[in-house]
């Protein structure tokens, strides 16, 4: 993905067939903390990256779309709506 920024390089598996994007990272979001909460065998989890980095720490290009759209937060720290469901999710099942 670094070296042709594309998500369909190395025909990678999408979320949902789709490319990635703020919604259905939420989505994504939502669906993972509930699999995690409703698991007898987990004991807690970690969201990995908080905010979106300015490079790719792989390639050190901006905006690419293996490692740069990940967090919750965009670069200029405004909330994505992975925030809003991250937050929500851990409100519902652990607040």
């Amino acid at each position: 993905m670094c070296r042709e920024k594309d998500w369909d390089a190395g025909s990678a598996k999408k979320w949902l067939g789709g490319d990635p994007n703020e919604e259905l990272q939420a989505d994504y979001i939502k669906q993972c903390v509930k699999i995690f909460a409703e698991h007898p065998a987990v004991i807690g989890n970690l969201f990995f990256r908080w905010q979106d980095p300015l490079t790719c720490w792989q390639c050190g290009a901006p905006d690419c779309p293996a490692e740069c759209a990940w967090g919750c937060i965009r670069t200029d720290g405004t909330p994505k709506p992975g925030y809003y469901a991250l937050a929500e999710s851990y409100n519902k099942y652990f607040g």
